[in-house]
């Protein structure tokens, strides 16, 4: 189901030490959001990805992680392009005739596939899955025009859970806010507490 351009393989091994101005690499580290950007991404001497040239960006690759949290997958930028990724990254980028990448995004997340990479997943101290698992994998391929519509979708409702998100961390803030505040005043003195009323229940 992958493009002819993609062989799934592992990224760079030895990535080295810190090259300032070399070749950026993504690592499992930076799957944090959606879309891995350029910036704080590890540069290393070039010539450490010359044997690497499958595992190349080209901007817009799924990047599965297969090292540590196994199934956590991001997208990499368009100015990602020529970067590349260690070994605990595989880059994917699906055949367009049969799935999308925004598509694919999240059926790689769905509960059906990360079952299957959770059952291949091995080890103690390094949890990891094997790239012919990893090829074996079973998608579901709903025809182009489905697989937009659920995309969409998808975007939608990860937009308003994000939105939602901030809004109760915003609250949470708040009532921590209030709640030290109270306590100030309280043991400060500039609170008025009723006579039956402790600072504990107060503050609380």
């Amino acid at each position: 189901m992958v493009d002819e351009r993609c062989s799934l393989s592992y990224g760079i091994v030895q990535p080295g030490d810190e090259r300032p101005g070399g070749l950026p690499v993504v690592r499992p580290v930076n799957l944090t959001a959606k879309i891995v950007q350029l910036d704080g991404l590890k540069r290393i001497d070039a010539s450490l990805a010359e044997a690497y040239a499958r595992t190349k960006l080209q901007g817009g690759e799924l990047l599965l992680c297969v090292r540590g949290t196994t199934g956590t997958v991001s997208i990499a930028a368009d100015e990602l392009a020529g970067a590349n990724v260690t070994r605990g990254i595989v880059p994917v980028l699906f055949n367009s005739s049969l799935i999308t990448q925004q598509f694919g995004y999240y059926v790689l997340q769905s509960r059906g596939v990360q079952k299957q990479i959770r059952d291949k997943t091995y080890g103690a101290a390094l949890m990891q899955i094997n790239i012919r698992d990893l090829r074996e994998l079973l998608i579901p391929i709903p025809p182009l025009n489905e697989q937009e519509s659920i995309a969409n979708r998808l975007d939608m409702l990860s937009m308003e859970t994000s939105l939602l998100q901030d809004v109760y961390r915003n609250k949470l803030w708040d009532l921590q806010y209030l709640h030290q505040s109270l306590l100030q005043q309280a043991f400060s003195g500039e609170l008025n507490l009723p006579p039956s009323q402790s600072v504990k229940e107060a503050a609380e």
